[in-house]
């Protein structure tokens, strides 16, 4: 290939932007599924939510069936102490959501909450979040009866950090990879 042959460097052009193109839809098709990990599409109680009394228990949502082993949800009161009944568990009804129980008689105060699960393919997924009780939990059953204040209404809770979990971000990513390297593709097929 001389320097000067202007046809066979656009024969070359064209075949590299076909194999980049061609590339760059494999490793995004390939991937994506991979990469799509687990992410909270609500949280009971929400995040930063004021609630009259400390809740009996906390419930994870997530977008698809996690894995919940070693403790993957904790909770921790106002003092720093650890308050959940170290009973957390994949809920029973719906493999999405992780649930664990507090315990009776918590004082009003901020609650921080805890969890680390494993998506379907694996990845651990994990982070805290706080929300605030302003009175103690004196009777959870005259609460239950009607006779107490009740929580307020939770509203699905925006999904966790990025979007959909790092999945979504780098699913993202590669889907913005992709449209570049096909509109590098047709600039140089024009070119040529």
């Amino acid at each position: 290939m001389a320097r000067g042959d202007g046809g066979t460097w656009r024969v070359v052009a064209r075949r590299a932007a076909t194999v980049l193109a061609a590339s760059a839809v494999w490793v995004v098709l390939w991937s994506s599924p991979v990469l799509a990990h687990a992410g909270i599409v609500e949280r009971l109680p929400e995040e930063g939510a004021a609630l009259e009394n400390p809740p009996d228990r906390v419930r994870l949502l997530f977008n698809e069936p996690v894995e919940a082993a070693f403790n993957p949800l904790e909770v921790y009161g106002p003092g720093g102490e650890r308050v959940d009944e170290d009973n957390a568990r994949v809920d029973p009804e719906n493999p999405d959501a992780v649930v664990v129980d507090l315990r009776e008689g918590l004082p009003g105060g901020t609650y921080e909450v805890r969890y680390r699960i494993s998506s379907t393919d694996g990845h651990p997924v994990d982070g805290s979040y706080e929300f605030r009780a302003s009175a103690a939990a004196e009777d959870r059953s005259a609460a239950a009866a009607g006779e107490g204040a009740a929580e307020e209404p939770a509203a699905p809770a925006a999904p966790d950090e990025d979007g959909f979990g790092t999945g979504g971000t780098i699913a993202t990513v590669g889907g913005i990879g992709l449209v570049l390297a096909v509109v590098l593709g047709f600039v140089l097929l024009r070119r040529g």
